[in-house]
């Protein structure tokens, strides 16, 4: 049967942390069919690979083109550097959920990154809904940020929730994972992050209660750097944090 493309000769890392090989890699559908020895195989389109790495796309897990991919869906400038998915939504920022009362204050938090256009959207499936209508070029991985759930319910007010509002904040993680979010990030030195608990208590039990907001088998990434800029050195809690996974019960 006919490859589509086949890519010839080339240094192929597989991925799984074998030692490169050479080998051919024949796709169809635009799927990898085989790699090895795939011969004289007849292909619309072939590329002689020889003396060159041929690898998996590479997995960017630190990004904040949450906007930037719908202003350039292509996402070229990933693309040419092998980085075939972005993980987004970190630091405790995604553009979603938005609520009416704060929507200009979402909106003016990505204004960092990106001229802000207008926003329909209010929740994540919506977010995720308009990206997808867009179509991308890259494949993308989105954390809901705690910083945006407690925008979105309470503003920058510097206080706890109160219960009322902690039920609205679970509600939209809630939501934002079933529309398809792979976890929950928390930004713990960014506003409104940072207000979770009254400064004087450890920044490790503002982070507890942040992470009651997710499910035990809801993935969390926790934001620990900014410590050492503002500390001016290494914080051990901070390390701690950072080595804290959350793990599925059960």
């Amino acid at each position: 049967m006919p490859f589509d493309v086949v890519i010839r000769g080339g240094r192929v890392l597989d991925g799984a942390g074998s030692p490169w090989r050479i080998a051919d890699i024949g796709i169809r559908n635009g799927r990898i069919a085989k790699v090895g020895r795939v011969g004289r195989a007849k292909s619309a389109n072939s590329v002689d690979a020889s003396g060159k790495y041929v690898a998996p796309g590479f997995i960017d897990i630190h990004t904040h083109s949450d906007i930037g991919i719908l202003v350039e869906p292509t996402a070229e400038c990933a693309v040419r550097q092998g980085v075939t998915m972005h993980v987004i939504g970190n630091c405790g920022d995604s553009p979603a959920p938005i609520s009416d009362p704060y929507r200009e204050l979402a909106v003016r938090r990505f204004e960092y990154y990106v001229q802000a256009r207008d926003w329909n959207w209010s929740t994540y499936g919506e977010y995720l809904d308009f990206m997808a209508a867009q179509g991308v070029g890259i494949n993308i991985a989105g954390l809901v940020g705690h910083g945006s759930v407690r925008l979105a319910t309470m503003g920058f007010e510097e206080r706890p929730p109160t219960r009322d509002e902690r039920r609205q904040m679970k509600a939209h993680v809630d939501e934002a994972m079933r529309a398809g979010a792979f976890g929950m990030s928390t930004g713990l030195v960014y506003p409104p992050g940072c207000f979770d608990d009254c400064r004087s208590r450890p920044r490790m039990h503002r982070n507890r209660r942040a992470r009651r907001l997710c499910r035990p088998d809801q993935p969390q990434q926790s934001e620990v750097r900014g410590h050492r800029e503002r500390e001016g050195g290494s914080s051990p809690l901070g390390s701690r944090e950072g080595s804290r996974r959350r793990r599925p019960r059960g």
